[in-house]
């Protein structure tokens, strides 16, 4: 489920959360943003919808 972004390296669903694994390295858990894995896959800046929707709108928690 991954376009090509400057910022997300990856998305997946894992239950009701959404993993992110960043371009730099670091990959969060973000607690019931699941939802959003298609739009934020879909859309046409991953980076944008990143900020916009899910970024200060879940918990995260920091994978590695």
């Amino acid at each position: 489920m991954n376009k090509s972004s400057s910022v997300i390296k990856s998305s997946t669903p894992i239950g009701n959360d959404l993993r992110i694994e960043f371009v730099g390295g670091k990959t969060y858990d973000y607690a019931g943003a699941a939802s959003h894995a298609r739009p934020l896959a879909e859309a046409a800046s991953q980076g944008r919808y990143f900020l916009a929707n899910v970024k200060d709108a879940f918990p995260a928690s920091l994978r590695s």
